[in-house]
């Protein structure tokens, strides 16, 4: 397969490849055995235009090429119409590469379903899930060939399953049964589960690090013993807290609060609640989960806001990475260009409404031929829905060499669109991003990270109000989470 003029296949994601190895080599065993492929295997034409730009890519002469390789190889004899099915399967294989779609995973259900999943293990355990970044979108990835396998009842092998088991057997069970109560109705076996356990596993590790030292001061009131048992525990519990000084109130309302960064107590202390923390001597492993929450969300956060000057002074840093500069140019120029239109769809069917969307985005400078990407986001949504499930929110999508730059824009409709006697409610806002067919990585991550706030309560009910600067508020500060996680995972933490 690797000829001089079939480079294209080094673009193609790694899953899609082994894909194709897979159907090729299928279709070797099936020669050898005599099997012929009838004439109307290779799929009929549709007409898409991602289709034929696929079929441009690949001309018959490489399908001839190949046959003409394997023939040699394995000394097999390929009909018209092999060759022609090994055109087809290139084919296939090239519309990931010039495919439409905006966003790496576009399935709005997978996402419920992987946001289900971490409310209910969030519930069960305690940690802060949602809050993991790299967990969501490791189950992500990772939920799309699972549900191909549990709904193609495939036999899965996870050959690390007894160990895992052995090693997480509480965590084993508590994945099993949140999988059991987020999706309901799934037979998802022993392997497939271990196979998640893993995704929270780590997950657990990186939200137990606080990825700093936190000097703390233990205030006391029952004696030189407890005030050892709790230094002693928490040395054990949570490492990252190093003990300046174990002392009653009276003397710690008298240290300099640059020379901490968190007071522990045994009791109720006249302090703002933000800057200390209550705990019991003994530290039982519930209380040391809640310290790390409390450090985590309120701590850390506390002591990022005060040096603003050290930010200022940051900020240089953060230009020696490129990508990350870039990630954040990409999070300002989309917030700052998202708009919220209203749209008079009365009497207008799917079709109509989106041409409607395009031709105001077209007035805004965002795209070429509104009629091109209206015919796009028809055919998108034929594929499958795109409406967020449990609401009256769509989320429509796609890129085009039409499309001059990222946008992201809401419509609020005066006529519900979508609308069947299952759903009756159907569509009344629908946000809508786009994007130019040649899209960099960090503009690729900024959009995925706004279509997986979707999901969110919050933004939902944002999104219904329909208020620019309350949305742009709540966007601009889920993505400088967003930013600061990165910038923590590349080592530059903020």
């Amino acid at each position: 397969m690797w000829q001089p003029d079939i480079e294209w296949l080094e673009n193609i994601p790694e899953r899609q490849y082994m894909k194709l190895l897979i159907r090729l080599s299928v279709a070797v065993v099936r020669i050898r055995k005599g099997f012929g492929i009838g004439r109307n295997s290779p799929r009929e034409k549709t007409g898409n235009h991602d289709d034929e730009q696929a079929e441009n890519k690949v001309p018959p002469y490489m399908a001839s090429r190949l046959c003409g390789v394997l023939s040699t190889q394995l000394g097999l004899t390929f009909s018209q119409d092999e060759q022609a099915y090994f055109h087809q399967l290139l084919i296939e294989t090239q519309q990931r590469i010039h495919s439409s779609r905006l966003l790496p995973v576009d399935d709005l259900i997978l996402l419920d379903r992987v946001h289900s999943l971490l409310d209910q293990m969030q519930q069960r355990t305690h940690y802060a899930f949602h809050e993991d970044r790299l967990l969501r979108e490791g189950l992500i990835g990772h939920m799309q060939p699972v549900m191909e396998r549990i709904e193609g009842q495939q036999v899965i092998r996870n050959p690390l399953l007894q160990q895992i088991r052995k090693d997480y057997d509480s965590l084993f069970e508590d994945v099993k049964q949140s999988v059991h109560q987020a999706w309901p109705g799934m037979d998802v076996p022993d392997e497939e589960i271990g196979f998640l356990v893993m995704h929270f596993g780590a997950s657990i590790e990186r939200l137990r690090a606080l990825k700093q030292e936190i000097r703390a001061i233990i205030v006391c009131t029952s004696g030189i013993g407890s005030s050892r048992m709790l230094s002693s525990r928490l040395t054990k519990e949570i490492p990252e807290i190093r003990i300046v000084d174990s002392v009653s109130w009276y003397e710690a309302a008298r240290i300099p609060t640059d020379e901490y960064d968190l007071v522990l107590s045994t009791v109720d202390l006249p302090m703002d609640k933000h800057q200390y923390y209550k705990v019991s001597p003994l530290l039982t492993v519930e209380e040391s989960e809640q310290l790390r929450h409390f450090i985590r969300t309120t701590t850390l956060q506390r002591e990022r806001k005060k040096p603003r000057e050290a930010e200022v002074q940051t900020t240089n840093r953060y230009s020696e990475s490129e990508g990350m500069e870039a990630t954040l140019i990409e999070i300002v120029q989309i917030i700052g260009k998202f708009h919220v239109f209203p749209l008079d769809n009365k009497e207008y069917g799917f079709y109509e409404t989106v041409h409607a969307m395009c031709k105001v985005l077209h007035g805004s400078g965002v795209l070429k031929e509104p009629e091109e990407i209206a015919k796009r986001l028809e055919a998108r949504e034929a594929v499958g829905s795109q409406k967020i499930p449990g609401t009256t929110l769509a989320l429509f999508h796609t890129r085009s060499e039409g499309i001059y730059r990222p946008s992201i824009s809401l419509f609020q409709l005066t006529e519900p669109l979508l609308c069947t006697p299952d759903d009756p409610a159907g569509v009344t806002h629908i946000l809508l991003m786009l994007g130019p067919r040649e899209l960099s990585k960090e503009s690729l991550e900024v959009l995925s990270e706004i279509s997986a706030l979707l999901l969110q309560e919050e933004m939902i009910t944002l999104l219904e109000k329909g208020i620019r600067d309350e949305l742009i508020h709540y966007l601009s500060q889920e993505l400088v989470g967003f930013y600061r996680s990165k910038t923590e995972i590349g080592g530059q933490p903020l």
